[in-house]
């Protein structure tokens, strides 16, 4: 089951939401006055904006606002089209993590893909438990498969943004033939977006 859900421009409750635009130059929807926004939302703890990682993590919401006039889509992230697209680049005062998803695995596997209408939202919600908290884990469709990179220390102050990528060893003409048909159905596709670095306390909870 994918773990997106569909709002028009909601703010979900007790977060805090991150706001940022980018231009995706690689996709001719995206412009300067118009484009697609990523928020990132994540718990408030202590009296600051707090991101928990390791063995016991709590949820954080990556959210697509399409400001665009025209559909913008994305890969769910069910299935290898979409699961790695979506990664996070945190910056401390010693290093630079990068948190991406560990090696999937899937029975069954197609590239089904969410829609964004103009105006409308999409959230991904993410729970960033390392890999290594699950050594027994079985790579099955809809098990949890953990996130590699995370830092295994505190930080009081870093930074954070988020990546998504339609990776380079998927492609649509090579892979997704029924989108390989269509090239109007290409350029709908979201290809690249970064959003800007935001202040957070980093804890770890291994």
């Amino acid at each position: 089951m994918s773990s997106y859900l569909r709002l028009a421009l909601g703010i979900l409750p007790g977060l805090f939401l991150f706001g940022c635009s980018n231009t995706d130059k690689k996709n001719p929807l995206v412009t300067e006055t118009k484009s697609v926004e990523i928020e990132l939302s994540v718990p408030h703890s202590e009296g600051k904006k707090s991101i928990y990682l390791g063995c016991d993590s709590k949820p954080i919401s990556v959210i697509f606002h399409n400001n665009t006039d025209s559909i913008v889509r994305m890969y769910e992230d069910w299935n290898s089209w979409g699961y790695y697209n979506i990664s996070f680049e945190i910056t401390t005062n010693d290093s630079i993590y990068i948190l991406q998803k560990g090696p999937g695995g899937w029975w069954k596997n197609f590239p089904s893909y969410n829609a964004i209408n103009p105006g409308e939202s999409l959230v991904f919600n993410f729970v960033l438990e390392d890999s290594f908290c699950f050594p027994h884990r079985k790579v099955i469709r809809g098990s949890y498969r953990g996130w590699n990179g995370l830092p295994h220390k505190n930080y009081d102050s870093a930074k954070i943004r988020v990546l998504y990528e339609l990776k380079d060893g998927i492609s649509l003409q090579m892979v997704d033939s029924v989108t390989a048909k269509d090239p109007a159905l290409q350029r709908s596709f979201l290809s690249g977006l970064t959003s800007k670095q935001y202040d957070v306390r980093i804890v770890s909870t291994f």
